[in-house]
């Protein structure tokens, strides 16, 4: 162990911390990550680790054991790094961890409720005596947490470095108060839900960490004479007061960044701290990020978005020229609090506005034809030039589409082309005004060739048991047929007409039925023309591939 002072400089301002808090940061900083991925996990994935509450109630012993491990194996791990060779797992959980208040004083929370609806009052001492044996039990170390364990990715945190001094009891006390009034007739359900549930379950596994750093803090001063710096409860609460009254303005402006630089090298893990140096005096080029990465800190990111945000949500941005008037303010501001994402929001803002001032200003054009189109978009993308709008080919390219839609829709049918659309329109308006009073049409696009369309109806009608073809007129893609006498027709006399271009992958088939000899109350040619229609499209779907 060789440790030195280190200098802090910031805001023209010089910051000794002395060794003895540079080693404590140290110990600190191996801690903070272990301490966040743990919160994460139980704050993130409660509701995937445990399935109900006596779930929570019979396994969480299992999780503690597992956060028990990794946490004594870092803080060993540290020991041997200092030349401390003489302390093993038994030795430090004994001489140094059991001092401390962890776990059960927590989950206390959670178990209480649970045992005041499943056991007698009488029964209660004996299942909380055998959970504390239970407790007492936890120096097996067990296997160091994984996927395989059923613990999950991790979120952020925040910092419970106010446990420090008798870890467990001002939680403990602050939250039972909470409960104690919860009746015995609450749910198990309702329990489990319950935010101060996993709060409870969080703060029991965060007391194992940070008892863990603590106790590994009490090793080496014991063993360096004092070499480390332990924060103490008169600490903490200094720090806290000190932000407290800045924040609510009680402090002198002029004596504000000196009050706070002094945190440093009062209680430095107090993450209000950096929060208001960012809001108060901005970012200093990026040092403030460097001294909160040295102390383990790393919500600075994320309060550079808030604070950028609330920025623009302050100003007058209902334009676009609201928002360029104001540019090189918000770019300013987000250079001074080190908010590198500051071109990226600005950019999104604008194109929001651009969207929006755009799409008002189509609204008053008409753009239901062609001619509409032709004429209207010409002056819609001046307009869209002169605002800097860069969506406007893609906005074009979606309106000739839905216009061509739009015309391309005959009877609730959208049709490939508008030369199929208007086919399918002029002819089965001819063909309806020939049909008689039980007369049927059937109209739909294949997505075949129409020479192959044609080759299956006739196949199909030649093919067909009880069906004649009458007339073939390929060329113009008309077939005629009937089909045989029946006991509910005297004969249904069908036409099949096919239209496409000769080139085209698609083409219209319309089949026509408008035979007055089925009997009344009889609708016979519908069926011949249903059958037709299903038989030509399983024919086309089987074999076209095959034909040219």
């Amino acid at each position: 162990m060789n440790m030195q002072s280190y200098r802090i400089e910031l805001y023209g301002h010089i910051i000794d911390l002395p060794a003895t808090r540079v080693f404590a940061n140290s110990i600190h900083r191996i801690f903070n990550p272990i301490e966040k991925n743990w919160h994460n996990r139980i704050i993130n994935d409660f509701y995937k680790i445990f399935e109900n509450l006596d779930d929570v109630y019979e396994n969480s012993e299992k999780l503690a054991q597992d956060v028990l491990s990794e946490s004594v194996k870092t803080a060993l791990d540290i020991l041997t790094e200092n030349s401390i060779y003489d302390v093993d797992e038994q030795g430090f959980t004994k001489k140094y961890l059991g001092k401390y208040e962890i776990w059960d004083e927590y989950f206390e929370i959670i178990a209480y409720q649970y045992e005041s609806i499943v056991h007698a009052t009488a029964q209660k001492d004996a299942y909380r005596t055998q959970r504390r044996l239970n407790r007492d039990k936890m120096v097996g170390f067990g296997p160091a947490p994984s996927m395989k364990n059923g613990y999950r990715s991790p979120q952020s945190y925040a910092n419970f470095s106010n446990a420090v001094d008798n870890i467990g009891h001002g939680i403990f006390n602050m939250m039972a108060k909470g409960v104690t009034a919860i009746e015995n007739s609450i749910k198990k359900d309702e329990i489990f839900k319950n935010p101060k549930t996993v709060k409870a379950l969080d703060s029991a596994v965060c007391s194992i960490i940070l008892a863990s750093k603590e106790a590994v803090t009490d090793a080496l001063k014991e063993r360096y004479n004092g070499a480390i710096h332990t924060y103490t409860k008169e600490e903490i609460e200094k720090a806290s007061a000190i932000i407290t009254n800045v924040e609510n303005d009680r402090i002198p402006k002029t004596d504000i960044q000196k009050q706070i630089l002094s945190l440093f090298t009062t209680y430095p893990y107090n993450e209000r701290i950096y929060t208001l140096l960012l809001t108060r005096f901005g970012a200093d080029a990026g040092k403030l990020d460097e001294i909160a990465e040295y102390f383990g800190i790393s919500i600075l990111a994320d309060e550079k978005e808030k604070i950028f945000q609330s920025k623009l949500n302050e100003a007058n941005l209902s334009s676009i020229v609201a928002i360029q008037s104001n540019i090189s303010l918000f770019r300013e501001f987000a250079n001074n609090i080190g908010y590198s994402g500051g071109e990226k929001d600005l950019k999104e803002l604008l194109d929001a506005a651009r969207e929006k001032e755009f799409q008002l200003e189509a609204a008053k054009y008409q753009l239901r034809t062609p001619s509409e189109c032709d004429q209207n978009l010409a002056t819609l993308e001046k307009y869209a030039q002169k605002i800097g709008y860069s969506h406007f080919s893609d906005w074009a390219t979606q309106v000739r589409k839905k216009l061509d839609m739009r015309q391309c829709t005959v009877d609730g049918i959208q049709y490939t082309s508008r030369f199929n659309a208007d086919y399918a329109q002029k002819q089965s308006q001819k063909l309806r005004d020939t049909l008689g009073r039980r007369g049927f049409l059937w109209i739909n696009e294949c997505p075949y060739n129409k020479n192959k369309v044609i080759r299956a109806a006739k196949i199909v009608i030649e093919g067909t048991s009880g069906m004649k073809l009458i007339r073939a007129d390929e060329a113009s893609g008309v077939l005629e047929g009937k089909s045989s006498v029946s006991l509910l027709s005297w004969g249904e006399s069908f036409r099949i007409q096919i239209g496409g271009e000769e080139e085209a992958s698609s083409a219209v088939l319309l089949i026509q039925s408008d035979s007055k000899s089925s009997f009344a109350g009889t609708n016979k040619n519908k069926e011949i023309i249903n059958k037709l229609a299903e038989q030509i499209r399983r024919l086309l779907d089987k074999f076209s591939h095959e034909w040219r």
